[in-house]
């Protein structure tokens, strides 16, 4: 039994040798060959755990230079004279590729001076997938800047290569994908700038439409419901209603049409106050013409008693007017003396 078990773990042990040795080979079958060299200046702005150009030196896929080292190949540099293009696919072949792996936001303390190359290159424009860019068009970093020439100078299967080292590496050739199919497929840089210029113009073109569509339709999740008018609508309505109105009025009631008018209301406010005026002006026609009658009556009144006056002084013309007129006194000396005369 113990024969049988050392023969059992003997062959386990030997399988698993086996084992191990296919999954090399097969790692070693899916391996791309790199068919030129490949370099970078590192400038050492990145976080080293964040950087590209760094893990691609520590996995053997890059080599490092120093600052005055020239490079006789293609170099991608902020500065470059030129679109990297099909073209260049020789160049590459025979001298390799170079990058400058420098930050975005510290260009102006870069050298750019002491790391020369023969062939200085640009991208065109495509849109970064790392995680400090994302989204972002032309920034991108090392490995993808790499990547992009290899794929554009006909050498897509390295691009794959060095973009399958990192989690999200594989997304950056998915996003640009019709890109880079379009700029590798194109024989010079003026072509590959045509192609990025047409792109961009199709681009504004999208924008332009979107924007246009959101602002007649009001852009929301609301657009498609039926919703009861605002207030604003509504008070416009009502105006508008108020205005169309043909105003009737009744004879009688001088309320206005509507479907009231069979209806005995009372008088408005507005319709007192004009019944009240109506009956103001009645009563001073009534009192102006009772005032006149009033006043001939005075005259009369003041005509009899002026003709009562002139009979009395034609009476007792001796007399003198006064409170003592109707009483009955003796007469005075010159009424005596008179009467002798007489």
């Amino acid at each position: 039994m113990l024969e049988k078990s050392n023969l059992k773990d003997e062959e386990d042990v030997e399988s698993s040798g086996s084992g191990s040795l296919s999954e090399e080979e097969e790692e070693g079958e899916d391996e791309v060959e790199i068919p030129f060299p490949v370099a970078m200046w590192d400038m050492l702005h990145c976080d080293p755990k964040r950087c590209s150009g760094r893990k691609l030196s520590r996995l053997g896929l890059i080599t490092e230079l120093k600052l005055g080292q020239k490079w006789p190949g293609i170099c991608l540099s902020p500065e470059g004279k030129g679109v990297v293009s099909p073209e260049d696919k020789p160049i590459m072949r025979k001298q390799g590729a170079a990058v400058i792996d420098c930050s975005w936001e510290r260009l102006a303390d870069t050298p750019f001076k002491k790391m020369k190359s023969r062939h200085p290159r640009l991208l065109p424009w495509l849109v970064a997938a790392n995680p400090v860019n994302y989204g972002k068009p032309c920034k991108l970093n090392c490995v993808e800047a790499l990547a992009a020439a290899f794929y554009i100078c006909g050498y897509p299967e390295v691009a794959g290569e060095y973009m399958s080292r990192f989690p999200w590496g594989p997304s950056f050739i998915d996003i640009n994908r019709e890109l880079l199919d379009k700029y590798s497929a194109c024989k010079t840089s003026e072509e590959v700038i045509k192609i990025q210029n047409e792109h961009l113009e199709v681009m504004e073109n999208e924008k332009k439409a979107k924007e246009s569509s959101k602002s007649k339709q009001g852009g929301g999740f609301l657009d498609d419901v039926d919703l009861p008018p605002s207030q604003s609508e509504s008070e416009n309505e009502s105006e508008s209603d108020v205005e169309n109105l043909v105003v009737k009025r009744d004879e009688k009631s001088n309320q206005v049409g509507g479907y009231l008018d069979d209806v005995d209301m009372p008088p408005s406010e507005s319709e007192d106050e004009s019944e009240s005026q109506d009956y103001g002006q009645d009563s001073e026609r009534e009192g102006e013409s009772e005032s006149e009658e009033g006043s001939e009556s005075v005259d009369e009144h003041q005509d009899e008693t002026k003709n009562v006056e002139k009979n009395k002084k034609s009476s007792k013309p001796k007399k003198s007017g006064g409170y003592l007129d109707d009483l009955d006194l003796p007469p005075s000396g010159s009424d005596s003396e008179y009467e002798k005369g007489s």
